[in-house]
């Protein structure tokens, strides 16, 4: 390495000549990035779990693999694992060969199907979850799947099938704030957890996992551990994880038909196999995976941004896209009844009805008496107090009138009645999806409900 000189003047004026010590490269050690050119870095696994990691790198035409690659002036590593975590990550030992992804998905489902008793949409299902967690980085959200059931078998099978499919899957059990603040940065891992119930802490922690760029408060630093989620629980998440993004709920039922046990060995070989397959699947599609706002389109609102993930981990494949709207579909019908007895969706209902009866200026406590009655008939608890209307109202950016000697009128104008249209075709309300007869806002709003992705079109 040669050495470098600089110069200091002496007593007398004269420049001397002094040694410097010989300037060490920059290394950057990397759990993986794109670069500003686009070549792609990841960490593959050396000769065996006992050798130091190496990068793979992608230039858009081809993979190499080095313990060092040099880009821009800096000399980029693998970041170093613990050896416990190795052990029980499954890491690609190559790139792959290049292939479509209707033949990586026809695989995925081939082993799902031998080793678990997933019905035909779950597996459709599992294998996007699997394609998403390669492209975590693309999405605002990590996916998540939920194993719901009380079968201890199917569970376990279908846990140890991700971690041999999904990007960086370390199973946990019953991870807390401190042990997972505590596992290395940036590698973003697909955190597959096993607990009956989850704990207050672990929901949230895994709420804050579960969104890009929402960080983790720890000792004085912000932590980053956003990633794809994996639970088996004996509750859905759906209804345990208030305000988290919907979970792919599947069932872990038993069943009569027995499978064939994953060992080891097999687990060794799937993971040898496919971990490389998707490796090579991500580099070379990883550019083209971006959500599209008309996939997902009659999906009910909450669930929209979900299908829109899974369906772009198949870009080009239009058959696939549709495979997995359709598997959502029946998750998100099977979930409206929860949604009609949403406060803030009933309220939407209310107002439409006074809208379309013609009233121009209902009390919060005339709206809140129709809601009620609304939650009532569908078996909803009918107890909303007039305040908490007024601050749902307040959330849904409609302002009542200053109190009068009756109380705070909401004045129907027309930008507020178009306001209503808009939300309840947004939110998929039952009124707009069943109503008959409507007004000419309701007609405005379902010509024009599909270019905003609306969900609505389909109850018609």
């Amino acid at each position: 390495m040669p050495s470098v000189f600089f110069f200091v003047r002496g007593k007398d004026g004269t420049a001397v000549k002094r040694n410097k010590q010989p300037i060490m490269p920059c290394i950057t050690q990397t759990a993986g990035e794109i670069l500003a050119s686009g070549d792609i870095l990841d960490p593959v696994l050396g000769g065996s779990k006992s050798e130091p990691l190496q990068l793979a790198l992608w230039d858009g035409t081809k993979a190499t693999i080095a313990p060092q690659v040099e880009f821009g002036g800096v000399t980029y590593e693998a970041a170093p694992l613990d050896s416990t975590i190795l052990r029980v990550l499954h890491l690609p030992a190559r790139v792959a060969r290049a292939e479509s992804a209707r033949q990586l998905v026809d695989d995925l489902s081939r082993v799902l199907v031998n080793f678990t008793n997933l019905p035909e949409r779950c597996v459709v299902l599992c294998t996007r979850f699997v394609l998403a967690s390669w492209h975590l980085m693309n999405f605002s959200t990590a996916p998540w799947l939920s194993i719901v059931g009380s079968d201890d078998f199917s569970a376990s099978q279908l846990l140890r099938l991700l971690s041999c499919f999904c990007r960086r899957a370390l199973p946990l059990f019953s991870p807390s704030v401190a042990g997972v603040c505590g596992l290395p940065r940036d590698w973003h891992f697909t955190l597959l957890v096993r607990e009956a119930q989850l704990s207050r802490p672990t929901q949230r922690l895994l709420h804050a996992a579960s969104r890009k760029d929402q960080f983790i408060p720890f000792r004085g630093q912000l932590l980053d551990f956003y990633g794809p989620i994996a639970t088996f629980t004996n509750e859905p998440c759906s209804s345990t994880f208030i305000g988290a993004p919907p979970a792919i709920e599947i069932p872990a039922l038993p069943c009569a038909v027995s499978r064939p046990l994953i060992t080891p060995e097999v687990e060794h070989q799937l993971a040898r196999d496919f971990q490389s397959r998707l490796l090579g699947y991500f580099i070379r599609n990883n550019s083209a995976v971006r959500p599209s706002p008309a996939d997902g389109a009659n999906l009910g609102f909450s669930m929209r941004d979900l299908g829109r993930n899974l369906a772009a981990v198949t870009p080009g494949d239009k058959l696939r896209q549709t495979e997995v709207i359709n598997a959502l579909m029946i998750q998100d019908q099977a979930t409206q009844v929860s949604r009609w007895t949403d406060e803030k969706i009933v309220i939407l209902e209310a107002l439409l009805a006074f809208i379309h009866e013609g009233q121009h200026e209902p009390y919060v406590g005339q709206i809140t008496k129709r809601t009620n009655t609304i939650l009532q008939e569908r078996g909803g608890v009918p107890d909303l107090a007039p305040r908490a209307v007024g601050a749902l109202l307040r959330l849904l950016q409609f302002s009542p009138e200053p109190r009068d000697r009756i109380g705070y009128r909401l004045l129907l104008t027309e930008p507020v009645r178009r306001r209503v249209h808009e939300l309840a075709f947004a939110y998929g309300t039952l009124s707009v999806l069943s109503e008959k007869s409507r007004c000419l806002l309701c007609q405005r709003e379902e010509q024009i409900s599909p270019e905003r992705g609306n969900g609505t079109k389909k109850h018609g």
